[in-house]
């Protein structure tokens, strides 16, 4: 049985800490707050019902809210700003 390298643990937890602190933060406080409840009740609920869909999805929302990083509105925030760009030169006048 492999011991457990008390320094490799810390290493490891702060390599973590580093990748996470250095995500974008794209949503608010209150949002994240919503995310860390629901995504608490749809872990319980997918232990019940035994649904790993459930599951991941509710692992996702915690993951969302702890880390103030979502990627499904960092992609929706690319898609709107590329939307912007083509309106701005579609308005531009003919020279």
């Amino acid at each position: 049985m492999p011991l457990i390298n008390r320094e490799d643990i810390q290493e490891n937890f702060q390599a973590f800490r580093n990748w996470v602190d250095g995500l974008e933060k794209n949503v608010e406080f209150n949002e994240r707050m919503v995310s860390l409840l629901s995504g608490a009740a749809l872990l319980a609920s997918a232990k019940s019902s035994r649904s790993i869909a459930t599951g991941l999805v509710g692992a996702y929302m915690l993951f969302r809210g702890a880390t103030g990083h979502c990627s499904v509105v960092k992609r929706l925030q690319k898609v709107e700003n590329k939307a912007a760009r083509t309106l701005v030169k579609a308005a531009e006048p003919v020279k």
